[in-house]
């Protein structure tokens, strides 16, 4: 087969998109270890190229690799009518995106477009009125218009057929991979790191956008609970990862953090649930490592990589019963019914207290965290690609 000019939309890279940008970096450094063959054009819309190429190209060979700067960086305007453009200039063969496409591009361009999750459709009153007006209108064109469309779980597959009755020969189910290698790297000073964060230990640790789908409340809810219950606890924290205030934040976060700092009984425990804001590799790394127990609290999500990130750490898990988290952890976390911070209270409150049961998830959790493989998820991307 000959030579394939392979076009992959990198904007996420940089924009601290939390799961976008992890998807994209990975799976892009992966293609480029296992691919020397193919011509690759990496599309963003930052003319701060020198960045990119840090965060991507690092230890690779990159004669066939090329970044493209593609500005003005307008969202929708970009992907719509400049990057068709470039596309065409490129004499382009593939071009892979992350949900929505161009509306048109020469014939012979095989188009791409990976789905993580769907949750405007599940759960639309859960985002802004303006997302889910461009998102009701491009995504159903974008599904329609690509040659093929990668679902990260089986979960995923089925909600695009549930909502969009698109043919299931057109989605390929690819999942995401592991942790990143520095969940590997061993001279990490922990101590120093929790210090500079202002974190003591033990504390119960989540990361993750603050959306209304992420249920963080409920988290917050379920810590008070299980604060004013049992005394042993008294020195335990919640630590609440993310970029603050970001894009679609939950407005309710800040309602019950008003509501603690308000009721006599509560607001003794306000100073200790922690945001740390946006957290840098090794600060991540240290906080999973070091927390007593993760929490993943989602009403909705399409994979879940914190689960993932979680296991390699050899902490705990306990999150949501989501369909999606049923797929991907399988039996390596204990289960709360979504929503009910009562029963995640009862299900901490167990765990915390077991430390035999500690240990048999962190067990589990290594073993089903091997099941997943960035090398893995590139080659199966790449034979979807040519094939």
């Amino acid at each position: 087969m000959k030579k394939q000019k392979i076009g992959i939309d990198i904007r996420a890279i940089g924009q601290l998109r939390t799961g976008d940008e992890y998807y994209t970096l990975n799976l892009v450094r992966n293609l480029l270890k296992i691919d020397e063959k193919n011509q690759y054009f990496l599309f963003t819309d930052t003319s701060e190229i020198k960045k990119i190429k840090e965060k991507i190209l690092i230890g690779l060979n990159n004669e066939n690799i090329k970044i493209v700067s593609i500005l003005p960086n307008f969202k929708f305007f970009w992907t719509i009518f400049l990057l068709p453009r470039i596309v065409k200039k490129l004499d382009l063969d593939i071009l892979h995106v992350q949900y929505i496409t161009p509306l048109w591009l020469p014939q012979k361009v095989k188009l791409i477009t990976t789905i993580a999750d769907i949750s405007f459709k599940a759960y639309p009153e859960l985002i802004k009125k303006t997302d889910l007006f461009f998102l009701n209108v491009l995504i159903p064109l974008s599904l329609k218009r690509a040659d093929k469309i990668v679902a990260v779980s089986k979960f995923t597959k089925s909600e695009i057929i549930k909502y969009y009755k698109i043919k299931e020969e057109k989605i390929e189910v690819i999942y995401n991979g592991e942790a990143s290698e520095i969940f590997k790297k061993k001279n990490i000073d922990y101590k120093n790191i929790l210090e500079r964060n202002g974190i003591k230990k033990p504390y119960l640790f989540y990361v993750g956008t603050h959306q209304p789908r992420k249920d963080i409340p409920t988290l917050i809810e379920a810590f008070l609970l299980l604060k004013k219950q049992v005394n042993k606890f008294e020195n335990l924290k919640l630590v609440i990862g993310g970029k603050l205030k970001a894009h679609n934040y939950d407005s309710k976060i800040d309602l019950i953090l008003s509501e603690i700092k308000k009721d006599q009984e509560k607001k003794k425990f306000f100073k200790d649930i922690i945001f740390t804001g946006y957290l840098e590799s090794e600060d991540l790394v240290s906080l999973y490592k070091e927390a007593k127990i993760f929490i993943f609290p989602s009403l909705y999500e399409g994979f879940g990589l914190p689960l993932i990130e979680s296991m390699v750490s050899k902490t705990p898990v306990v999150c949501s019963n989501i369909d999606c988290f049923k797929e991907v952890a399988g039996e390596a976390v204990e289960f709360y019914q979504a929503g009910n911070s009562k029963d995640l209270k009862n299900v901490l409150l167990k765990l915390l207290n077991n430390s035999k049961k500690q240990t048999d998830l962190v067990e589990k959790g290594i073993k089903q965290a091997e099941k997943y493989s960035w090398k893995v998820t590139a080659k199966k991307m790449l034979k979807f690609f040519i094939k």
